[in-house]
């Protein structure tokens, strides 16, 4: 599936916040989710300079703005967990929820494919999936995902379009909600 079919096919499911993660993306959602979600004003102000300077967002600050949001899962993972960072990651780089669910069911496939084909990589991810060690997985549609397991649940650390450099704000800047 596409990457835009994955899109609209994500906008008629149900949403994890409002407005979805990575719906429509880019540094102005992310100024949006700031506006919206820091009740402070000078941190607002503070916060969103950064965003306008091109600065990233300090994990501290990210998790001003987000809350670990918990999502259904997909094959072996039960559920996901999104950290603060990676929301941040995802508003500023339009991934959605569902693209993050379809990277991690390539990632189910292949490791089900190593088994046979290479046990030897099969062992050494099962065992980081164990220990809950950070594995950095890019999908078919170029999706990186690092993410770690514990109990049956992923914590989703941080996501990007391979090679894809991080939206910049436009030059006549965002526009006011």
């Amino acid at each position: 599936m596409t990457r835009s079919a994955r899109r609209v096919l994500a906008r008629f499911l149900a949403a994890d916040l409002h407005p979805p993660l990575g719906e429509p993306g880019g540094p102005c959602q992310v100024i949006r989710r700031i506006r919206d979600e820091v009740p402070s004003e000078p941190l607002q102000r503070r916060l969103i300079d950064e965003v306008e300077q091109g600065d990233d967002l300090t994990n501290p600050e990210a998790a001003r703005v987000y809350q670990v949001e918990q999502e259904r899962g997909i094959g072996f993972i039960k559920k996901l967990l999104i950290s603060p960072h990676a929301q941040y990651r995802m508003d500023l780089r339009s991934v959605t929820v569902d693209d993050v669910r379809a990277a991690l069911l390539d990632f189910n496939k292949q490791l089900e494919q190593h088994r046979t084909d290479d046990p030897r990589l099969h062992t050494q991810l099962t065992t980081k999936l164990a220990y809950g060690d950070n594995i950095r997985f890019e999908s078919d549609a170029r999706l990186s995902v690092v993410f770690a397991m514990k109990g049956g649940a992923a914590t989703i650390i941080t996501t990007f379009w391979t090679g894809e450099p991080a939206p910049r704000v436009p030059a006549r800047g965002c526009p006011v909600h």
